[in-house]
């Protein structure tokens, strides 16, 4: 005699969310300016930083950090983060913030604008620190 079978409608997996995860918040930046270089292109994606997984406490292989550590990236860019191997000092080589940039788009999350500004905000400081440093004098 065999045993009865489960029917299937009963088990049901679920996804189990993270915080710090939102979908909407990546869809958002596809619509701001890149945060390496300033420029409004189509290719802008959210770039998770790496160390993203640490300061959020998450350990494991193959496990994404929160997407509250993401930054918008043109293609270009986003290459090149990964190219160097460590998104946050080539954040910092250009004179961004990285997590600071991050934890603002996070906090403006939902408001599209002030995302926009923030990542306003961040260019201007990054391009006054690259002139002060090519001229060796404070604006």
């Amino acid at each position: 005699m065999r045993a009865p079978r489960i029917a299937r409608d009963i088990i049901k997996w679920k996804r189990r969310e993270r915080d710090g995860m939102s979908r909407a918040h990546l869809d958002n930046m596809a619509g701001l300016p890149c945060l390496g270089c300033g420029q409004r292109k189509a290719t802008v994606v959210g770039h998770h930083l790496c160390a993203g997984l640490m300061a959020a406490g998450v350990r494991g292989m193959g496990i994404k950090a929160p997407d509250r550590f993401a930054a918008p990236l043109c293609f270009e860019c986003h290459k090149a983060a990964h190219d160097h191997g460590n998104d946050e000092a080539w954040l910092t080589e250009r004179g961004i913030d990285g997590r600071a940039a991050t934890d603002a788009l996070w906090a403006a999350r939902g408001d599209v604008e002030a995302m926009a500004r923030v990542v306003f905000r961040f260019r201007q400081i990054a391009d006054l620190a690259l002139r002060e440093r090519a001229t060796g004098e404070i604006a």
